[in-house]
């Protein structure tokens, strides 16, 4: 319902290894992400997909392990050596802020597309870090697609017969 009103969605994958994300996950046109570690392999806690329609989740990840994050109990007002899919979304969310800054007028499907097409496996998703690990800058600098362009993340044979239609694009065929 929020990606139909225009409501760019980020959404933690989760924190089991051995399930994939359930819901909220499995919404259209939510983000879903997962965590990786410092040098990029992707946790052994983070969850994967496939989906049972077998869509790919989570979309997209960002470092969830042993993150640095604010914590009001301390002195200095930060904690290291957290991990989860948690502190991996909001990283996510923050780039999609910065693609919304640099382009007011996207929607979520372009904002979206421009983070799954600069990760950095975006030539060759997978199961376990979905488009790969987000770029920030080059999801801003994106070009972002013309309304009658569309850019896929999903195949037609997954896409429910009331999926919604979208100017900018769509996450189905």
């Amino acid at each position: 319902m929020a990606f139909d009103r225009g409501v760019v969605t980020v959404i933690s994958a989760g924190n089991s290894s051995i399930a994939p994300p359930n819901a909220p996950n499995d919404a259209f046109g939510v983000i879903s992400v997962g965590q990786v570690e410092s040098d990029g392999d992707l946790s052994i806690a983070s969850s994967f997909g496939p989906l049972v329609d077998g869509r790919i989740k989570p979309e997209v990840c960002a470092q969830g392990v042993n993150a640095y994050v604010a914590d009001a109990a301390t002195t200095d007002g930060y904690k290291i050596f957290t991990s989860g899919t948690s502190y991996a979304a909001p990283q996510i969310a923050g780039i999609c802020a910065l693609i919304l800054e640099a382009h007011p007028d996207w929607t979520p499907i372009q904002v979206q597309t421009a983070l799954l097409q600069t990760a950095s496996q975006a030539d060759a998703p997978s199961n376990g870090k979905g488009w790969g690990i987000a770029n920030a800058i080059a999801a801003v600098e994106h070009s972002g697609m013309a309304a009658a362009e569309t850019w896929t993340a999903y195949d037609d044979e997954f896409a429910p017969a009331d999926a919604p239609a979208d100017s900018g694009g769509s996450l189905y065929n």
